[in-house]
């Protein structure tokens, strides 16, 4: 949609709240509706910090147990605590919102608590770690679609003012 057309839509939507008249709409007005992004609230997870989840652990005794299982243990626990561990030391959170990591994290949790590595108190907290928060997600406005300068005096001229 071209410049004009676009600022004529809007000059029209709002007339009612201003003259009546679609030349009554201000500019500035105009050039605000163009620059605003929409947006959205969502519902996302938090990210779970890693540090936390270790911190649990060694306050439990639970990571000094993977730490030796990571070791001496036989696969596929040995496996399971080296990937532990090697995710704790090697993220610093971890992003739920990745279908995978959250699938994966609750996988894990089952797996360590099924091993007798952590307790089940221990698996409920970390399952409990998992948290959604309101998120306000930002899209682009017209302006930023259509590569366009808007403002007040580009709106104006577009309307036919003298520059």
């Amino acid at each position: 949609m071209s410049f004009i057309l676009k600022i004529n839509e809007v000059a029209d939507q709002y007339k009612d709240s201003f003259g009546c008249t679609p030349e009554s709409v201000p500019d500035w007005f105009i050039a605000d509706r163009l620059n605003e992004q929409p947006s959205s609230v969502v519902q996302k997870y938090t990210s779970i910090v890693c540090k936390d989840i270790k911190g649990l652990l060694i306050i439990g005794g639970e990571y000094a147990v993977m730490k030796e299982l990571s070791v001496s243990g036989q696969n596929p626990i040995k496996a399971l605590c080296v990937n532990v561990i090697e995710a704790l030391n090697g993220f610093d959170t971890l992003d739920m919102n990745i279908p995978e990591y959250l699938v994966g994290y609750n996988t894990i949790a089952d797996n360590l608590q099924s091993a007798g590595i952590i307790s089940f108190t221990t698996k409920q907290i970390l399952l409990s770690l998992i948290k959604q928060a309101l998120v306000t997600i930002y899209g682009k406005s017209w302006a930023e679609l259509n590569n366009t300068q808007v403002n007040a005096r580009s709106v104006g001229i577009e309307r036919g003012a003298i520059a």
